[in-house]
């Protein structure tokens, strides 16, 4: 009965050897669509259990030889089948270039080859050096943690690749990572575990079918890939640790919403956030999402949604009903995803907003007007074909409120400035448009405050808006788009704050544009009543082509530059010199000249983090692994440590220093004898340990004192 127990259990570790391998082998041979993938799992599946088998049994030699003999079909198989190989590989490399969906089915279907030993060639790539790393797993003691590490990032490579997980491989994995992390990592030393072994796999395997047939939908497997993703990255970009890291200084967009503003300088990062496609070129917003409450020094979203209603096409059907106008059909695609969808001004069709604040991400085509959006004259005369009174009363709810420490102020500045203008609030609210009075907040903004990126840091116990407009006096487009929307509420103007991207149509070659992250932008929606929402522009520039080119400018070495391709008007499609001029102008008005090593430094801000983190990360473990024993040896008695001494001797695998007879008669007489080991035998004990390590290090080659010192911190 004991021999069939250990058999048994010998038997456990084989079948969690085979699940582990269809589990993480075969997942990405899955995940990557290679041809013949069945095939491949089942050899591997041999593979690992051969290697597990002779080392079980000590059998090194035929443990390599094995390993040797399919290393070596391997390359053979490569050779003979030399030109399909090199044609696969130049058919992998465009793949990459061009960032399409890796398939390598599909890569042997193109250059019409269909070889099961070549195919299974490539699996070996990844097959093998992953079965061998499995196979160590089950008769190697050191390392096992940093193994189980790796092998749950493999297992969700493909996630971030944007390729499908595989239900039944992901479950196989599951449980092999259940099995190792319990009985090879907490359990490693317990003795007579066959009953909790078939206990665990037997409650494992009942959960995981059951959540596969009862759960709807599956958490992980029932999900797109892209929604996966999203829930990933959303976790690592979340606007709690934008607040902490700073990231709302950097332009360029979360994959979240976020309402956090910036309290420091700006970096530029020059990396591309997202591709335009359309048949012609145009200019304008790209719209991510709008909030609605502004407090304490960030955006929040609104306080009531108002359901089943699509508040951003509100002014693309009025125009649709009054006016035969172009359209105009765009294609939108993020390098990273975001929760919500980039969207034009101003689409026909009725798309489904969230929270009255953003469109789902979606890469559908958009059907938008092809129309100057800074063109006032337009919305004159223009009602939504839609009845809004019940929407203009939640309007007015959620859009006008100001916080009471800024209204005050805000007031008086209006007062101030418009009474040099002929001007009083009465006049404005009673007497001008929506577009007029942001009009007038806009030239107030303009002779307040300058537009720079290099605004300082915010003082912790200042408002925003209060310390840009009374204090600092300059600030970004986030700045200039919160004090307007502000400013505008005062005069009983509904507003809302949007993030998205400013496109140019020089951006746009042979139908296709790229935006970078330069380009993110702020700016501020109005509310007309019975109309809609309408963009506005509160920066100094005179339109958005110039603020877009500003923002070129800041990128190219900070030097005024012009834009050689003129603005196109949408009606005559005739270059509009005047624009071009503003371009000009607005461009020297803002760019400031900055500190080369300040400079430096705001270009290359996340790569300096980066190594910063990894430098303090390195030093960190390196402290922990140096001291281990240390604390190891604390609360210990004598016995016990001079037990572990010695096991940290015979660490020392690739020692050519033998372990000295004095520290192995202390060893054993701590481990066998009755007397208890003296404090004088403990020190002795140490002494033999350092000068066992110092030799050791000696007689060590170069990249295994590395390994020991720096990986292992043995020394």
């Amino acid at each position: 009965m004991r021999l069939l127990k250990e058999k048994l259990n010998i038997g456990f570790d084989f079948l969690a050897l085979i699940l582990g391998i269809i589990g993480l082998v075969g997942g990405l041979f899955h995940a990557l669509y290679f041809p013949y993938r069945v095939i491949g799992i089942l050899l591997f599946c041999i593979y690992g259990c051969g290697l597990l088998y002779f080392s079980q049994n000590n059998n090194i030699h035929y443990r390599r030889l094995m390993s040797i003999v399919c290393i070596s079909g391997v390359v053979f198989i490569f050779i003979l089948f030399s030109n399909e190989s090199q044609n696969i590989l130049r058919l992998l490399k465009d793949v990459i270039r061009y960032d399409y969906f890796l398939k390598f089915d599909e890569l042997f279907k193109q250059g019409k080859i269909d070889n099961v030993l070549l195919s299974l060639a490539f699996m070996s790539i990844i097959g093998i050096p992953l079965t061998h790393l499995i196979v160590s797993f089950f008769y190697q003691i050191r390392g096992k943690i940093l193994k189980m590490i790796f092998f749950i990032i493999c297992f969700v490579f493909p996630i971030l690749i944007h390729h499908q997980l595989e239900i039944y491989t992901s479950y196989c994995f599951l449980v092999f990572l259940i099995y190792i992390f319990i009985f090879h990592y907490c359990l490693k030393y317990q003795k007579q575990v066959f009953s909790l072994k078939c206990l665990v796999l037997s409650l494992v395997t009942i959960f995981l079918v059951g959540s596969h047939y009862f759960l709807e939908p599956n958490p992980i497997f029932k999900q797109g890939t892209s929604t996966v993703l999203t829930n990933i990255t959303n976790w690592f970009d979340h606007p709690y640790l934008d607040d902490v890291f700073g990231n709302h200084n950097i332009t360029g967009m979360s994959s979240s919403i976020s309402g956090s503003l910036p309290n420091n300088d700006i970096t530029l990062d020059k990396s591309i956030a997202l591709t335009v496609e359309s048949k012609a070129s145009f200019t304008g917003y790209l719209r991510g999402y709008s909030l609605a409450h502004y407090q304490n020094n960030k955006w929040h979203a609104v306080n009531e949604n108002y359901d089943d209603f699509d508040s951003g096409s509100l002014v693309g059907k009025a125009l649709d009903e009054y006016h035969v106008i172009s359209s105009l059909e765009v294609s939108i695609e993020t390098m990273k995803p975001t929760r919500y969808q980039f969207v034009p001004y101003f689409s026909y069709k009725t798309l489904d907003m969230k929270d009255d604040s953003y469109y789902p991400s979606d890469n559908q085509k958009i059907s938008i007007a092809n129309i100057d959006i800074e063109n006032w004259d337009i919305y004159d005369g223009l009602n939504s074909p839609i009845g809004l009174q019940k929407y203009n009363e939640y309007v007015k709810d959620e859009y006008l409120d100001v916080p009471d420490n800024l209204k005050d102020e805000l007031t008086h500045l209006i007062e101030e400035k418009t009474s040099t203008m002929g001007l009083n609030i009465n006049e404005l609210q009673n007497y001008y448009t929506p577009i007029q009075r942001a009009n007038i907040i806009k030239k107030i903004l303009d002779k307040q405050a300058v537009y720079s990126l290099k605004t300082g840091k915010l003082p912790n116990d200042k408002d925003f808006i209060e310390y840009f407009l009374f204090e600092n006096k300059k600030g970004s487009c986030t700045h200039f788009a919160s004090s307007g929307a502000m400013l505008l509420r005062c005069l009983d103007v509904p507003t809302r704050y949007v993030s998205g991207y400013i496109i140019k149509s020089s951006d746009f070659e042979n139908g296709k544009a790229e935006v970078s992250n330069t380009r993110s932008h702020a700016w501020i929606e109005i509310y007309v009543e019975d109309l809609g929402w309408i963009p506005v522009e509160m920066t100094p520039a005179s339109s958005i082509r110039s603020q877009g080119t500003i923002l070129d400018n800041l990128v190219e070495n900070n030097q005024p530059a012009t834009d050689n391709q003129p603005t196109q008007n949408p009606q005559t499609n005739q270059p509009t010199n005047q624009d071009q001029n503003n371009d000009i102008q607005d461009s020297q008005q803002v760019v400031e000249k900055e500190n080369p090593l300040i400079e430096f430094f705001n270009e290359n801000s996340q790569i300096i983090y980066t190594v910063g983190i990894v430098v303090i990360l390195l030093a960190g473990y390196r402290l922990i692994t140096t001291h281990l024993l240390k604390l190891r040896l604390k609360r210990r008695h004598n016995n016990e440590k001079i037990i572990l001494y010695y096991k940290q001797m015979k660490k020392f695998k690739h020692s050519y220093v033998k372990v000295y007879d004095d520290a192995l008669s202390l060893a054993n007489k701590a481990k066998f004898s009755q007397h208890q080991i003296d404090d004088l035998e403990v020190e002795k004990m140490a002494e033999l340990y350092q000068r066992y390590v110092k030799e050791t290090y000696q007689s060590l080659p170069f990249y295994l004192k590395f390994l020991y010192k720096y990986i292992y911190g043995y020394i």
